[in-house]
């Protein structure tokens, strides 16, 4: 088990990370607040007194360290967070009847309940409606059966997960047919900017990410920290759905926020038969991050010899400098290539 406390001590003992003694203001996202953040509400929730939390802490405490781990780790671990809370038994269970019904599969008293006029869309404090958990819990008669009495496929969770979203995070293709074809909001997003097409993409879907594909997702459309499904599919190194995004001629040189492009982060995680496919496709070989490395600086930086050969052939500008004046002559010396 993660020991966050002895974690953060060992950070701060070792390196030039602060230590937080209270909660860091929203405003300060450096790696020693997120560290922070995660052990102080480790601690507050440990010391709860009898094993409840009141919603309001849970769900401010979850999204703040969702949005810490994120910066951390990285945005495939934003999406298993967005995946846990929307299985976790708080966002789900509800004392309504009918909700209960959705989560075991009872699909005729679903029915039923609905005949007595049960209210097909009240959510529970989290904002989880029953057709999000029919959708989490995989059950597409139940989905079937709410949308047919009128349930509000477009209603989300307090942190912005829909029905669309929780069925791309559960790869479940059925289910996002039926709600796409039920006018589902294709292009609506968590509250993080995450579309639905973005997490079909990092799950490596191909066939949701096509078939969003097919009905106008908007293939460009980012998450806040600039990621779009080209992006993270270079990123992750999913050379087929590189192909089929590229197919369907997304902006291929669309940056994050640090101004890393495509090409720019697979080149520096070294996806060859990506890059060659980003460079087929016409890729900018010099566009540059905010700090003004290129993609063959990163390839001399890496050792990385295919890379260079590629990137050079490709037209690479051999005196392109980051901010602080390197080259990617200076730095291959550096290194001692």
């Amino acid at each position: 088990m993660l020991d966050i406390s002895l974690m953060v001590t060992l950070l701060t003992n070792l390196t030039e990370l602060k230590h937080c003694e209270k909660l860091p203001l929203v405003t300060d996202t450096t790696i020693s607040a997120d560290l922070g953040r995660m052990k102080l509400y480790r601690n507050q929730v440990a010391h709860i007194k009898d094993g409840k939390i009141d919603n309001t802490l849970f769900t401010t405490s979850w999204e703040d360290i969702t949005e810490a781990v994120d910066r951390l780790g990285g945005r495939h671990l934003h999406t298993e967070c967005i995946e846990l809370r929307t299985k976790n038994p708080r966002t789900v269970i509800s004392s309504l009847e009918h909700k209960r019904a959705s989560q075991n599969n009872h699909i005729e008293i679903v029915k039923l309940l609905i005949e007595y006029m049960a209210d097909i869309n009240q959510n529970t404090d989290n904002g989880a409606t029953p057709l999000l958990v029919a959708c989490a819990n995989n059950d597409l008669k139940v989905v079937n059966l709410l949308l047919d009495n009128k349930a509000d496929i477009n209603m989300y969770s307090h942190d912005g997960v829909s029905p669309l979203v929780v069925s791309c995070i559960n790869q479940n293709a059925d289910i996002v047919k039926v709600l796409v074809d039920n006018m589902a909001d294709i292009n609506q997003c968590t509250y993080s900017g995450r579309s639905p097409l973005c997490i079909a993409s990092e799950k490596n879907c191909l066939k949701i990410v096509e078939y969003l594909l097919a009905n106008k997702a908007d293939i460009d459309k980012c998450g806040d920290d600039g990621v779009s499904p080209l992006y993270m599919a270079c990123q992750m190194n999913y050379l087929e759905l590189v192909k089929l995004l590229l197919e369907n001629k997304p902006d291929i040189n669309k940056c994050i926020n640090t101004g890393a492009t495509p090409l720019f982060i697979a080149v520096q995680l070294k996806h060859t038969e990506v890059v060659k496919c980003l460079l087929d496709h016409k890729a900018d070989v010099n566009k540059c991050v905010d700090t003004g490395e290129s993609p063959l600086y990163v390839a001399s930086e890496n050792n990385d010899m295919v890379l260079v050969n590629i990137l050079l052939s490709n037209k690479a500008d051999t005196n392109s400098c980051e901010k602080y004046g390197a080259s990617p002559l200076y730095t291959a010396c550096k290194e001692n290539f």
